[in-house]
C-alpha cells in the first residue's frame, strides 16, 4: 500500500474508534496491520482474523493484540501453515465478523476482492476509498465499484453507522466532564482528552469550562 493509504487508513480507523466501533482484519502486512495498529493505540479492540494456526502467529504485532484489547482468531489447527486454501478461508471469517466492509485500497489481484465478495454473499454493505485515481494500485476499488455496488468514500463520515453518531450527540446533549466521557468510551482519560481534542477541531463538541457537549 502507499504512504497515503496507510495514512488515511489510521486516521478513519482512530475515528471509527472513538465511536466504539472495533476493527475486524487480518494481520497482514501493510493496511491490515495499520488498521490493528491504530485501533490499539486509540484504546480501541481489535479482531485478527488468520490464515495460518494460532501458534504460527509470530511477530510484535499479534503480541500487541493479545497484550491489548484484542484477539486473535482462527478456524485452523493450531500448528497449521498458511496456503492459497487458508487465507480465503481467512477472508470468508473477515467478511461474516464484520457488519460492513471498507477497501482502502485494491489492486486487480487484491484478496480483498475476495473478502468483498463473501461480504455481498452474506449481505454486508462493502465500501472502498480511492486515493489515486491514475494508478493501478486501485484498479480492484474500481472493480468492486463497477460490478458489485460498492460505494465510494472520503472519509469515516460517509459511512459510519448513523446510530454511533447519534449515541454521542445524544450522550453529549447534557454537559460531560472528561471522567464521564472516558467512562462512556471505555477508555483512559488521557485518550479521552485526545479523541475530544480531534472533535474539537472537527467542530463536533465545545468545551464549556470543565464541560463538553455537542457543538
Amino acid at each position: 500500500p502507499t504512504a497515503y493509504t496507510l495514512g488515511w487508513t489510521k486516521e478513519v480507523v482512530k475515528e471509527l474508534v472513538g465511536t466504539g466501533i472495533g476493527i475486524v482484519s487480518g494481520g497482514a502486512p501493510g493496511v491490515d496491520r495499520q488498521a490493528h495498529l491504530s485501533a490499539l493505540e486509540s484504546s480501541g479492540y481489535t479482531v485478527c482474523v488468520l490464515g495460518t494456526g494460532i501458534l504460527r502467529a509470530k511477530g510484535d504485532l499479534f503480541g500487541r493484540i493479545k497484550e491489548g484489547k484484542g484477539l486473535l482468531v482462527s478456524e485452523l489447527d493450531l500448528l497449521e501453515r498458511g496456503s492459497s486454501f487458508t487465507f480465503p478461508r481467512r477472508n470468508r471469517l473477515i467478511a461474516a465478523l464484520s457488519d460492513f466492509l471498507l477497501v482502502p485500497q485494491a489492486g486487480k489481484r487484491s484478496g480483498a476482492l475476495i473478502t468483498a465478495g463473501f461480504a455481498r454473499e452474506y449481505g454486508k454493505k462493502v465500501y472502498v476509498h480511492i486515493g489515486l485515481g491514475s494508478s493501478s494500485l486501485w484498479d480492484g476499488c474500481y472493480e468492486l465499484v463497477k460490478k458489485y455496488g460498492a460505494e465510494l468514500v472520503k472519509g469515516a463520515g460517509d459511512f459510519l453507522p448513523k446510530s454511533s453518531r447519534d449515541a454521542l450527540a445524544e450522550f453529549l446533549c447534557v454537559p460531560r466532564t472528561v471522567d464521564e466521557l472516558a467512562d462512556f468510551w471505555g477508555v483512559s482519560t488521557g485518550e479521552a482528552l485526545s479523541r475530544l481534542s480531534r472533535l474539537e477541531l472537527e467542530g463536533k463538541v465545545e468545551k464549556v469550562g470543565p464541560y463538553y457537549r455537542s457543538a
